[in-house]
């Protein structure tokens, strides 16, 4: 990265009493980009002491005209008789010993990469360079509008780790701060749903697919303080595979999708993983519907597509027990095709009915949950999920031989539960039962019988602007003030809670710093609640119950402190 100057150690005994006395310590020079003595800048040795404080200093020294430094004092560090030194100066990287930078995004030094360097060291010298950046803008190629929350990357020079920053409501980026090097630039996928469809692309206007090597790229290559402005990326749309994926009953499957690429360049890794059709509960931010899938974004091309594996038969599109059988998918230009639907063969499933405990009426569209336990936790994993059906009726599908728990949640008229009959979720505990799978076994007649509950449901706004914050957690609170269940908030300030026993409840929307229970009580963290201060709501069986929280200052005291 840079050529190394200064002083050797003969050179420093010979300059006096006061660089003599540095002989057990740090010394050397400190250079600009020019080669030239760089005078007042800082330079430092310490130690990593953890995570609260990363860098601890123990001992430093300024440069002269000449550039040189000596460290003649040092605390003791951590011990080893290793130090980190960095050297600082203002408006120029910081560097680390020997060469590496520090940048704006990382705490400086950093124990994980950070170059320790024993005692004595007479010759540890530095070049320090006025940092350089670069800046962009990203666009849709197809409509030249800007793609807001795009990943934008950055690799080459002395990066570790590559930084990351993302297009701003203008889509714009900029990276600050670097060393003058060699770069490449990236971006990825957008933060929203209709800019998955644009390919990703490397500098400048090299599109690639999750089934192409990346392009290599073109290198920026940045001098001392060099401001490199205009790197654009006007992303291309993508090609798009629609499809459901069934089982054998007609019911939507989440399991894995594959793809292959036949031409124009045959993919020579065989069928690569592109992700699962959707599930009745997901946890995706933008999930698909159940059994639907999507393959976003290709380059144009013939594809072959694979369905299931694992827990479920292998299908390969059309309706294709090999891949010699496969009807292949053609895709030109940037187009969507619709339709590419598979049907696969669960190995082992789960068969049961879902009614209500008073009535015995059967429970429509309950989801229902199949897993097992997480070893030495008991949490149940949820490893497939689906919906009843007009008669109470449920297959679950997807799952592996061995110890399975089937539960119920999420349903607002009915408190969650465990097969058989315990009540909360999501536990292996007293009470739960699982069923035991063996290989390609169907287990019929495993029923439950829920008990009503009532819910709330509602929305947190700003009382003073109507302004909402998503993924706010709502939390209920018994009349002990044990927790019973929470929510979190959507991006329109909407909640709605697990449905609970009948009773009584606080609800409380929990801050930065503490709980606000409505309707304004706040309690911060560091104090013992006065529930006296909140409400207690008064929750009967089956009921869903409207409550709106509006808070004062939400703006303000979600985000920072107390008033």
């Amino acid at each position: 990265m840079f050529r190394r100057f200064g002083c050797t150690v003969s050179l420093w005994l010979l300059l006096g009493p006061s660089f003599a006395a540095a002989q057990g310590y740090f010394a050397g020079t400190v250079v600009d980009a020019n080669n030239l003595p760089l005078a007042g800048a800082t330079v430092q040795a310490g130690h990593a002491t953890g995570i609260i404080q990363p860098w601890q200093v123990d001992g430093q020294a300024v440069t002269d005209a000449q550039g040189h430094y000596a460290i003649t004092t040092l605390a003791a560090g951590d011990g080893s008789g290793n130090y980190i030194l960095i050297a600082r100066a203002p408006g120029r990287v910081s560097i680390v010993y020997p060469d590496t930078p520090c940048y704006y995004a990382y705490t400086c030094p950093s124990s994980g990469f950070a170059h320790t360097e024993a005692v004595p060291n007479l010759d540890a010298n530095f070049q320090l360079q006025h940092p350089a950046s670069i800046s962009g803008h990203v666009s849709r190629a197809d409509t030249s509008g800007p793609v807001i929350g795009a990943t934008v990357f950055l690799s080459g020079g002395a990066l570790y780790p590559s930084p990351t920053v993302q297009t701003d409501a203008d889509g714009n980026f900029q990276f600050q701060g670097l060393l003058p090097d060699r770069y490449q630039v990236e971006v990825g996928f957008g933060q929203v749903p209709d800019q998955f469809v644009l390919l990703p692309q490397v500098y400048a206007a090299h599109d690639y697919d999750l089934l192409s090597p990346r392009p290599a790229g073109d290198e920026l290559v940045l001098s001392d303080g060099q401001n490199a402005t205009g790197i654009d990326f006007p992303l291309n749309p993508g090609a798009t595979i629609l499809g459901r994926v069934s089982g054998m009953i007609g019911r939507a499957i989440s399991t894995d999708i594959a793809i292959r690429r036949l031409t124009p360049i045959a993919d020579a890794t065989d069928f690569r993983p592109a992700g699962r059709s959707g599930r009745y509960a997901p946890s995706e931010l933008y999930p698909p519907a159940p059994g639907e899938y999507g393959i976003q974004p290709l380059l144009p091309g013939t594809f072959e597509i694979r369905f299931g594996g694992g827990v479920f038969s292998t299908e390969y599109y059309q309706h294709a027990l090999s891949e010699a059988q496969a009807l292949p998918v053609s895709l030109t230009g940037w187009q969507t095709q619709t339709e590419i639907n598979g049907v696969v063969v669960p190995n082992q499933s789960i068969w049961g009915h879902i009614t209500d405990a008073a009535t015995g009426n059967p429970v429509v569209n309950a989801i229902v949950h199949g897993g097992p336990a997480l070893p030495g936790f008991g949490t149940l994993l949820d490893v497939t999920d689906t919906l009843t059906d007009s008669s109470g009726a449920y297959t679950l599908e997807g799952l592996a031989p061995g110890a399975t728990y089937v539960w119920v949640t999420r349903d607002p008229d009915y408190i969650d539960q465990v097969y058989p009959n315990v009540l909360g979720c999501c536990f292996a505990g007293v009470g739960t039962q699982p069923v035991q799978l063996g290989a390609n076994q169907i287990v019929f007649n495993i029923d439950m019988a829920l008990t009503a509950g009532a819910s709330l449901m509602g929305n947190v706004f700003d009382a003073d602007t109507g302004a909402t914050f998503a993924n706010m957690a709502v939390i209920l609170f018994d009349a002990n003030g044990h927790q019973a269940g929470g929510a979190y908030t959507n991006a329109g300030g909407g909640y709605l809670s697990p449905t609970v026993a009948t009773g009584s409840y606080y609800v409380a929307v929990v801050l930065k710093q503490g709980y606000y229970y409505y309707p304004n009580y706040i309690c911060p963290f560091t104090t013992t609640c006065d529930l006296n201060n909140a409400q207690l709501l008064a929750f009967s069986a089956p009921q869903r119950y409207a409550l709106n929280f509006p808070i004062a200052h939400l703006d303000r005291i979600f985000l920072g402190t107390f008033e």
